[in-house]
């Protein structure tokens, strides 16, 4: 059963929901962190152990914090660890080493992003996990270009990660490529419109290449950069939004085999849909779908299947749109699209034509008149094969199911 693990930024603590076989979940068990104040957290089995652990950053105090858990849904007290002089607000997991985390010189690898200028890459060796070493290896460093966000693909085809580096303050992103013994070569640069602000990684012209696309707020654009299957991007082809699109998502909306796009847009309340030709019409190209939030709607961008999208097709949606997800809830092989809706503290579940086209939204209440939903997911969690839905209400502290 899936269950869900929280950060508690008011409190100090992290909490966890375990999942029930009927969809229900238990109350929230809280692990203290002390005087640390949880930003985000990370799901990994750190030590092989087949459990699932917890790594956190811990916003101001400069550490992460590393749950283990005993195999029972419990979790030993965390375990603090140092980043240094840097106050790390994201974090993400990785074997950059392919030793699967056992070997003298890696560990898994643990990214956090500080809040100033540096990236930290340290890959730990507990003493619980690894009777051979009670050593750390040194940190490793890499310069970025102001506050930046990542993520972690394989660009050249030698099954290395590699990282994407958002930088919103110098509009460009980065990649470090990545080589064995967990070392990088310095940052490939891209420029970029103003205030990139997040990105996916995906094949959009289908030639077994992976591509980028990203979204850039202050442009009201997002835009494709092809990759060239050696580490390098082609020039990126810019496609409009609604007005300040922040966060995307990809999928093939139209089964014709195409990647498509889905912009969140903050500042009119709607998302843009950009099939790749494209999914949504079932073209088999995949498309793209994204919450545009200052416009109250949401847009999807059909694909050609060369890189190419449509224009940006629009569904009037509640207020303030802020995340969406894709799932096909009413089970007919057609992709839907769900919203969380912040302002209006409920979220949206638009059924999916097939065409490219979206049904009217049906709304459902997500709490109280202050629940202010602003992150979704859809997973199957009664185990009944009916997709679920899973909300965090930021104005009331819960997660609802």
């Amino acid at each position: 059963m899936l269950d869900i693990a929280v950060t508690n930024h008011g409190n100090n603590s992290v909490g966890v929901f375990l999942g029930y076989d009927n969809g229900t979940f238990s109350n929230q068990i809280t692990y203290s962190v002390g005087t640390a104040s949880p930003y985000a957290t990370e799901v990994s089995d750190l030590n092989s152990d087949q459990r699932m652990n917890l790594v956190g950053t811990n916003r101001g105090i400069n550490n992460i914090d590393v749950l283990l858990e005993y195999g029972n849904g419990t979790f030993t007290s965390p375990r603090m660890l140092s980043t240094g002089s840097s106050s790390s607000i994201c974090i993400a997991t990785a074997d950059l080493n392919k030793d699967n985390h056992q070997g003298r010189k890696g560990g898994f690898g643990i990214f956090k992003i500080p809040k100033f200028k540096t990236i930290f890459y340290e890959p730990y060796i507990w003493e619980e996990f690894q009777v051979e070493s009670t050593s750390f290896t040194r940190r490793k460093c890499f310069s970025i270009l102001g506050f930046s966000k990542f993520q972690t693909s394989v660009f050249p085809p030698d099954n290395h990660l590699d990282i994407i580096v958002i930088n919103n303050g110098t509009a460009s992103i980065g990649i470090p490529l990545g080589f064995d013994e967990v070392t990088f070569e310095s940052s490939m640069i891209y420029h970029t419109g103003f205030g990139p602000y997040s990105a996916a990684v995906g094949d959009f012209n289908n030639d077994h290449i992976l591509d980028i696309v990203i979204t850039e707020s202050q442009d009201n654009i997002v835009s494709v950069l092809v990759g060239y299957g050696n580490g390098y991007l082609g020039k990126q082809s810019a496609y409009s939004t609604g007005s300040h699109p922040y966060f995307l998502a990809l999928s093939d909306f139209n089964k014709d085999t195409r990647l498509d796009i889905v912009a969140g847009n903050y500042n009119d309340k709607t998302i843009s849909i950009l099939l790749g030709f494209g999914n949504f019409n079932n073209e088999r190209l995949m498309d793209i779908g994204v919450a545009n939030s200052g416009a109250n709607n949401v847009g999807i961008f059909l694909g050609y299947g060369n890189s190419l999208f449509t224009s940006q097709m629009v569904f009037s949606g509640d207020s303030t749109p802020y995340s969406i997800a894709v799932g096909d809830f009413n089970r007919d092989d057609i992709l839907d699209l769900v919203v969380a809706s912040y302002a209006s503290n409920n979220i949206g579940v638009f059924l999916g034509y097939g065409k490219g086209s979206l049904l009217r939204q049906k709304t459902f209440v997500t709490g109280g008149s202050n629940s202010q939903s602003i992150s979704i997911a859809v997973a199957d969690f009664s185990n009944d094969n009916f997709l679920d839905i899973v909300m965090t209400n930021y104005g009331e502290n819960t997660v609802g199911v």
